[in-house]
């Protein structure tokens, strides 16, 4: 673009997400991060490292607090299947809220591969809303895939969702009619709306389910007001509805806690200025000192205002 380069890195986020380096020859280099997910997960790998110097980083802050130290994938795994058999043994369902674009993805390879590992008995796995469309594009884009699922559909030459457990909901009044033990994976994540009220309408009454969160909870969302102990929840249309089934939740972030930004940040040569964005305000300050006392020169940004970088 004019004397400038444009360069997009792989972000490890979600399918196609991508950080983008911008350099002005003897002015300055820029790269802007967006959601950034390091560690990798089992749909994708793990975001870019082999960034050349860039001069300023504007990086986002999701889960840049103190207290913000994901948990070893393994464990919310581990904890996240035990959860889910430990339902349908006793005859319950699980309704799990999922973001259509990526976070559902990870919980149904998840799922699938405890079930053909024998950790997980084979129960029925509903999709339904929005997830239905995104897992085609997935499909579509396979080699955008971490290299291991690659190969797998490369061999198999099928979707990694297509398994014979695997169904998508076409009739949802007729899922909830079924008696025996199935897994429903749905939007919207934060349960603000989409199919998920309807499973909730249908379910959440019943102590033998769960709902299982998996996502960041918005303040003010249903979501949020269940993992903050809620039980009485109003739904699209008015009506409220008592949760006497269990809810639980796993991290299963797709974005790099404060430790993961910081070394994401050490492997670029180079970096003048960091620009704490895309969190909530005290996460942004808190990543924002953490980079100061290491040495890095550090400013969160108000919303709207201006900055003049120095060439």
């Amino acid at each position: 673009i004019g004397d400038a380069t444009v360069t997009l890195y792989d972000a490890g986020h979600v399918l196609g997400s991508a950080m983008v380096r911008i350099e002005i020859p003897e002015t300055f280099s820029i790269l802007y991060t967006g959601d950034l997910n390091l560690g990798g997960t089992r749909t994708l790998s793990g975001a870019d490292t082999d960034i050349p110097p860039t001069d300023y980083v504007i990086i986002e802050s999701t889960y840049g607090g103190d207290g913000d130290a994901h948990p070893a994938r393994k464990k919310v795994e581990r904890k996240f299947i035990f959860d889910v058999r430990e339902t349908v043994s006793r005859g319950g369902k699980v309704v799990i809220p999922c973001f259509a674009l990526g976070r559902a993805q990870e919980v149904l390879l998840t799922l699938l591969a405890h079930i053909d590992s024998g950790s997980l008995p084979p129960t029925p796995i509903f999709v339904d809303g929005m997830i239905v469309t995104i897992n085609r594009i997935y499909s579509l884009y396979w080699s955008w895939l971490r290299p291991e699922l690659q190969r797998k559909v490369r061999l198999s030459k099928r979707s990694p969702f297509d398994h014979e457990l695997v169904e998508e909901v076409r009739d949802r009044e007729e899922i909830l009619e079924i008696t025996e033990p199935y897994i429903v994976v749905t939007t919207s994540g934060m349960l603000q709306g989409g199919p998920v009220v309807d499973y909730l309408r249908g379910l959440a009454g019943d102590s033998r389910n769960l709902i299982y969160l998996t996502g960041y909870q918005v303040r003010g969302t249903r979501g949020r007001a269940l993992l903050e102990g809620q039980r009485r929840l109003a739904l699209d249309d008015g009506e409220e509805t008592e949760v006497k089934a269990r809810v639980e939740f796993a991290e299963f972030s797709a974005h790099s806690d404060q430790s993961g930004l910081i070394a994401f940040l050490s492997h670029i040569p180079g970096v003048r200025e960091v620009f704490v964005v895309h969190g909530e305000p005290e996460k942004s300050r808190q990543l924002s000192v953490k980079l100061e006392s290491r040495g890095t020169l550090s400013y969160v940004p108000r919303v709207g205002e201006r900055v003049t970088l120095r060439a």
